[in-house]
């Protein structure tokens, strides 16, 4: 009898032993499903997160010509716009860029480009509007320039139209530069506001 009690506690703890066991590697085996597919998901990401940088191998995609209007618009140098696009998108995306990016000429002809479709918006807008306000302001910047910024109001937005340059702070200095910044939009412009 106590022979088959030793056999009988040896068993019960074999078993015990193997239910641990059994739950570890159950446990174990969820965890590395869970990597499994983790994994699976980095891979299907990385191979989804190309971009490429233009259509059919000649046109800019839409996406990246937008990118590099909004960092013109924001200051960004033309020289620096492709880098900038570069580092945010595989530094903070972890995707690859496929294809070269825009060169410092085309960044300039996106710049002119982005500079017509505003003028062209700014023109349809005030040619909208009963009433524009004309405002402008000049400061002196940290090289000692007269620097004048003018803006165009209506009911709705103040559009900016200028921001020069200006040789002092005369009055003929602020009419020159007023004139020339809504010249530039467009010279009907010019005499709408004459009128009102």
């Amino acid at each position: 009898m106590l022979y088959q009690q030793e056999v009988h506690e040896a068993t019960s703890a074999a078993l015990k032993d193997a239910g641990k066991t059994i739950k570890t590697l159950k446990e174990e085996k969820v965890e590395l499903e869970v990597k499994v597919t983790e994994l699976e998901y980095k891979l299907k990401e990385s191979e989804e997160m190309k971009i490429s940088t233009r259509i059919d191998g000649k046109r800019i995609n839409p996406k990246l010509k937008a990118a590099s209007m909004y960092l013109q618009n924001l200051g960004l140098a033309e020289t620096n716009v492709s880098k900038a696009i570069k580092l945010v998108v595989e530094g903070v995306t972890s995707s690859q860029l496929e294809g070269p990016l825009p060169s410092t000429s085309t960044q300039s002809r996106i710049g002119s480009e982005m500079k017509a479709l505003a003028k062209k918006d700014i023109k349809e807008k005030i040619n909208e509007c009963d009433n524009v306000t004309l405002k402008y302001d000049g400061t002196t910047d940290r090289e000692g320039s007269h620097v004048t910024e003018v803006e165009l109001s209506t009911e709705n937005e103040t559009l900016l139209i200028g921001l020069q340059r200006q040789s002092g702070a005369t009055a003929d200095d602020y009419f020159r530069t007023i004139t020339n910044s809504i010249n530039e939009i467009d010279t009907e412009i010019s005499k709408k506001l004459a009128t009102q």
